[in-house]
């Protein structure tokens, strides 16, 4: 069987912004079933405080302390998290990545025209 190329993708951008990116519609679909999660939520409280004689249901509170420890928690980790940010923004943390180099006869066609040497950003010092 011989292949023969149908289309020439390489002009197209390598990746797409807003509603061309498959992120947008994976966030939105996520938010769209956390919305969705929260409204059965809601449903099933009102459902249930339509069958009750007596509402709330006569339990005890809850504890504060496990709560409030956790919020405290992460209040505090607000710090190491902000000079952590801080710290890495000064820092030169890009690393070029180049591909070793091959004959050309031997290399298949790029279909994406990827530069050979491509900028990542990466936490590791440069060697």
């Amino acid at each position: 069987m011989k292949e023969q190329v149908v289309a020439d993708f390489s002009g197209l951008p390598l990746h797409g912004m807003a509603t061309a990116s498959p992120t947008w519609w994976g966030t939105l679909a996520f938010m769209l079933i956390e919305g969705t999660g929260f409204a059965l939520a809601i449903a099933v409280y009102l459902y249930l405080m339509s069958l009750a004689p007596t509402w709330p249901i006569d339990a005890p509170r809850p504890g504060l302390l496990p709560g409030t420890l956790v919020t405290l928690v992460l209040i505090g980790s607000v710090v190491p998290n902000y000079l952590i940010s801080r710290w890495a923004e000064q820092q030169d943390l890009r690393v070029r990545c180049d591909r070793p180099e091959t004959p050309a006869s031997s290399r298949p066609p790029d279909p994406v025209g990827l530069d050979p040497a491509i900028d990542l950003p990466a936490f590791a010092p440069e060697m």
